[in-house]
């Protein structure tokens, strides 16, 4: 076993003990502050602490998965055209730092979020009343609509 891994079962043999010994105290946090907890990971300020987490855990992790390629490569474990691992670092570098990251960049913009799926509006203490939005279309000359056709202008004599 390496360092790390040590660490790593180390620290989740700490959380589930913390867990027990929590639930036998009766010290386990209630379900409102759970509910509060959510509510405040589910605002801006929420989103934009959870994608700057993802952000540093990718690109950690593609600093690792870096380090791992080259020391396979350098002891002539792995050649240096091997599309799988090639694929994975395309994947780890690209589609999930960037996209965590840029999905960061459009949070702290400052630009309103528009919101295309339903959402629950409380009516009063019992019941709630779920309405749904219908999609906004993308601006004209965007490149949100690939798949819609094209829209030409008729011109008349």
């Amino acid at each position: 076993m390496t360092i790390l891994e040590i660490i790593q079962l180390a620290a989740s043999t700490l959380v589930v003990l913390l867990a027990f010994v929590l639930i036998y105290t009766k010290r386990l946090p209630s379900i409102q502050g759970l509910i509060d907890c959510a509510n405040v990971l589910n605002s801006k300020g929420g989103n934009l602490l959870l994608l700057a987490l993802m952000s540093g855990w990718f690109f950690y992790e593609a600093l690792h998965f870096s380090d791992r390629l080259i020391t396979l490569m350098i002891n002539k474990q792995l050649s240096t055209d091997n599309a799988i691992a090639l694929s994975m670092f395309n994947f780890v570098t690209g589609t999930a730092f960037g996209g965590a990251f840029g999905a960061l960049l459009k949070g702290m913009s400052g630009e309103a979020v528009v919101s295309t799926g339903a959402s629950t509006v409380q009516t009063d203490t019992t019941t709630t009343k779920t309405v749904t939005t219908p999609p906004v279309d993308p601006p004209v000359g965007s490149t949100l609509g690939l798949n819609t056709p094209p829209v030409h202008a008729e011109t008349t004599p």
